[in-house]
């Protein structure tokens, strides 16, 4: 995600237990749907940034339900590109945190396979950890 993309959440149980866990630094903030609502409508170029950011979250929703075509190495590899920062034609650098839990998560599969693919990735040196402890990814 960038520092644009926006998480929508309608919790209308005050209860509900919705849990947002972070790969990378950001700042989350909750508005009230009554002064979202006003601020819309008092603000014309607010519809046009709300209508982007509904574009980016379609796009990001259509980006996900195509990866189920690939095989979970490569859906594996896609995420690391996506969340990659990229520091060289062929590297990028992993966000701190990311795990198999959380990419098994993404991927739709269970950490036993998320951690087997991880392995195989280690194994032909496509991921490694360099010595300040940093996952990079190479291409």
């Amino acid at each position: 995600m960038s520092e644009t993309d926006v998480i929508w959440s309608n919790q209308f149980i005050s209860d509900s237990k919705v849990s947002y866990e972070p790969l990378s630094r950001v700042v989350l903030t909750k508005i009230d749907a009554n002064i979202f609502f006003n601020v819309l409508a008092s603000h014309p170029f607010f519809t046009d940034v709300l209508i982007e950011v509904l574009n980016r979250n379609e796009e990001l929703a259509e980006l996900y339900a195509k990866q189920f075509q690939y095989e979970l190495q490569d859906r594996i590899l896609m995420l690391f590109e996506q969340l990659g920062t990229q520091i060289s034609q062929q590297k990028f650098i992993l966000p701190k945190g990311l795990n198999a839990y959380y990419i098994a998560a993404y991927c739709g599969v269970s950490r036993v396979s998320a951690n087997r693919v991880l392995r195989e990735l280690k194994e032909i040196k496509l991921i490694e950890k360099n010595s300040k402890g940093i996952l990079i990814f190479r291409k």
